[in-house]
């Protein structure tokens, strides 16, 4: 006889396992670039499943305040422009933050 699974421990379990494995690698892309450059002002910026967005940032005392986000989203902006990464998202139907509209592609 099969063994029975709970699909809830189950989809917990592998979602566990991904936000491990995400964490990991971001950590170790973040922690090669501090390692590689004199990095004194960084940001980082989430946005959660459910659509919340979290930020961390210190300027390090090298870009004023009022000009921070600015200066962040500019060098965000040239290299996912540079990146030739291919698009990877994918909007849910019917639902969620970013839904796509019934007849709109």
């Amino acid at each position: 006889m099969a063994k029975s699974v709970n699909l809830t421990a189950h989809r917990n379990t592998i979602e566990k396992r991904r936000k491990h494995a995400f964490a990991k690698d971001f950590a170790a892309n973040v922690g090669n670039i501090i390692a590689e450059n004199d990095v004194r002002c960084a940001a980082f910026i989430g946005i959660g499943a459910d659509g919340r967005a979290f930020a961390w940032w210190d300027t390090g005392g090298l870009v004023p305040m009022y000009g921070f986000p600015e200066t962040m989203g500019a060098v965000l902006k040239h290299s996912v422009e540079e990146s030739n990464v291919q698009e990877d998202f994918k909007a849910p139907i019917g639902g969620g933050t970013f839904a796509r509209k019934a007849g709109k592609k």
